[in-house]
């Protein structure tokens, strides 16, 4: 543990001023989820900051403590920091999987291992995203890559993932979020982890990557 991470959570906690979200918007958000054109429309149209602000509150719902990081804070780039058991995460907050979102976690994750006395070995690094990228595209390599060569996971959370595990009131396990088990597809994991199946088209991009 760090004393260091746990200072700077109480900090960003103290400070957020991420919007609050009610009962009535959750109830929203699963009517939306229940149809696909629906969701993809509501998330189509959410800007950057309350995209930040409903990932935080469906992470916290989901048993992962997690604060936003302050606007202008050129020490802290990571998106959100969250705490979850013994391990601290990085998070991206991203509309899409890209390269600069994987590098960007990599290195904050060395940050708080540096800066803030952690054991690396304690801190994961996440990515939440609207959509999957193809799945040609250079960052699976590079994620398979990370895993083999440096023996870090980095979880890739869909929002659509993240949604619909927060809304049945379930715990997020990043470790069955990992992108070397998913395959470019999180279908089944996700099905795995609500105890049902997803209504979701074949290849949408929402968990999975197309060709």
């Amino acid at each position: 543990m760090s004393k260091k991470i746990d200072n700077l959570l109480l900090l960003l906690k103290n400070t957020n001023q991420s919007k609050d979200y009610l009962a009535k918007d959750v109830i929203k958000l699963k009517k939306r989820i229940e149809n696909e054109e629906a969701f993809m429309t509501f998330i189509k149209n959410i800007n950057k900051k309350e995209f930040n602000s409903l990932t935080c509150f469906l992470l916290n719902i989901a048993g992962i403590e997690t604060h936003l990081s302050r606007v202008g804070d050129v020490n802290l780039r990571m998106s959100a920091l969250g705490k979850q058991d013994s391990s601290y995460i990085s998070f991206e907050i991203s509309h899409f999987l890209d390269l600069d979102s994987i590098r960007d976690t990599m290195e904050n994750i060395a940050i708080l291992s540096s800066r803030y006395d952690a054991n690396i070995k304690n801190i994961k690094g996440a990515i939440v995203i609207k959509n999957l990228p193809n799945k040609r595209s250079d960052v699976w390599e590079l994620l398979i890559n990370i895993k083999s060569e440096l023996d870090l996971n980095i979880s890739i959370i869909p929002i659509y993932a993240l949604c619909k595990i927060a809304i049945k009131g379930l715990i997020l396990d990043l470790d069955i979020l990992n992108t070397t088990i998913s395959q470019k597809s999180f279908r089944s994991s996700l099905e795995y982890i609500i105890k049902e199946k997803i209504n979701l088209k074949k290849n949408s991009s929402f968990i999975e990557s197309a060709k």
